[in-house]
């Protein structure tokens, strides 16, 4: 966690921590000297020495790093604000909109608007038994892309870890793109016990199966080719960072529907249709299935 003096900066702040941040967040490497003429230029009463002090202690507490005779901001402390803002989101958007009911007797509808926020929430809800009433155990998934987190973090490792020794998961997916696979390698790390890519499966959406409650994740179109375009482009940790810090993918287009209803038909359905295809050797998994349709 992020300390309470690491926060991000004011942006109108009249600090000196303020507007050397301020600053550092627009141009960099600066030198002290140069910084000290850039706050002096937008009227702020300060000395050299003033900002030398400051940026000794940014220093000091690994906000900002040396960049041949100028300094910037540390990617590092970037990485814990990113974190840390994700966090928040994350709490209170579940504490306002994914609250779940105790059963699904009807359909229950939830919306994200980022697909790692999605991901992660739904590896939370199967490890704490979420859609079961407390329960765990086994789950079975069929979808387009196999589902990773895009931004990066370790805890998500843990999570997964997590919730394959509570549920006991397998899943196959349609696509066979570099990230599908590096996400399928790590998912067999994390204790999955069976995944496969590159399966021949005509879905519409993706479905989740827990007991007799069947988790379906609409994408709209946008999100599909937002996915399509990172999932092809990422073939390991380096990419994965690469689109985490790269201008052009800031912005997450995602629309992503998820309905949890209990439909013990649709649910072995499911089920037994998966236990096929991982049962069938290779990649070539045999004839395609027909479309499943809820």
């Amino acid at each position: 966690m992020i300390a309470e003096n690491e926060l991000p900066f004011r942006g109108g702040g009249n600090r000196v921590r303020d507007q050397v941040l301020v600053i550092l967040s627009e141009e960099f490497p600066l030198t002290v000297k140069e910084l000290y003429n850039r706050i002096a230029k937008q009227g702020h009463e300060v000395t050299y020495q003033a900002v030398h002090k400051v940026v000794s202690q940014l220093m000091d507490e690994g906000i900002v790093d040396k960049k041949g005779k100028g300094i910037q901001l540390s990617q590092n402390w970037i990485h814990r604000v990113k974190d840390y803002a994700f966090t928040i989101d994350t709490i209170y958007t579940k504490g306002k909109q994914y609250k779940l009911p105790k059963t699904f007797e009807k359909p229950y509808t939830v919306v994200f608007d980022n697909f790692s926020t999605y991901v992660v929430w739904i590896a939370e809800s199967f490890r704490d038994g979420a859609f079961t009433q407390g329960k765990t155990g086994p789950i079975y998934g069929m979808f387009y892309h196999a589902p990773g987190p895009l931004r990066f973090n370790f805890i998500d490792f843990e999570l997964l870890r997590q919730m394959a020794a509570n549920c006991p998961t397998r899943g196959v997916c349609v696509c066979d793109m570099p990230f599908d696979r590096w996400v399928s390698t790590h998912y067999k790390l994390g204790g999955v016990r069976a995944f496969k890519t590159g399966m021949k499966i005509k879905i519409e959406d993706d479905y989740f199966v827990a007991e007799d409650v069947v988790i379906r994740a609409r994408f709209s179109p946008e999100t599909i080719v937002f996915l399509d375009k990172i999932y092809s482009k990422i073939h390991d940790l380096k990419d994965l960072f690469h689109f985490y810090f790269a201008e052009v993918d800031k912005k997450d287009p995602s629309h992503i529907e998820v309905t949890i209803e209990r439909n013990p038909t649709l649910a072995r359905m499911i089920e037994n249709q998966i236990k096929q295809y991982l049962a069938q050797p290779g990649k070539k998994e045999g004839k395609s299935s027909p479309k499943i349709k809820t």
